[in-house]
């Protein structure tokens, strides 16, 4: 929207950090639960990444021409807020120390 390529550049890198820190938190959950509670929270983790394969696709397509011209830029500002929305519900999961 501000046809500025490095703001976009420096979106993109914060995107991927934000993908790549996503990634683990399936082995953290399996790496700290007890072995007897371990196949329910991979299950739940394997649940949860269906639900975002059905629902991230859905919000791009709901969000893309909200602010026109400027296609998918809402999707992008959607993409944020649940970034933010994942950050706030994990500074309620209690992970226990390893070891």
């Amino acid at each position: 929207m501000s046809n500025n390529f490095w703001v976009l550049l420096i979106g993109t890198f914060c995107g991927g950090l934000y993908a790549a820190a996503h990634q683990s938190y399936r082995f953290a959950a399996a790496d700290t639960a007890s072995d007897a509670y371990r196949p329910k929270v991979v299950s739940w983790v394997l649940a949860g990444g269906v639900c975002a394969a059905v629902l991230g696709p859905q919000l791009v397509i709901f969000t893309k021409d909200l602010l026109s011209p400027y296609l998918f830029a809402t999707s992008y500002l959607s993409q944020s807020g649940c970034a933010l929305t994942a950050a706030i519900v994990l500074q309620f999961v209690n992970v226990p120390p390893l070891g």
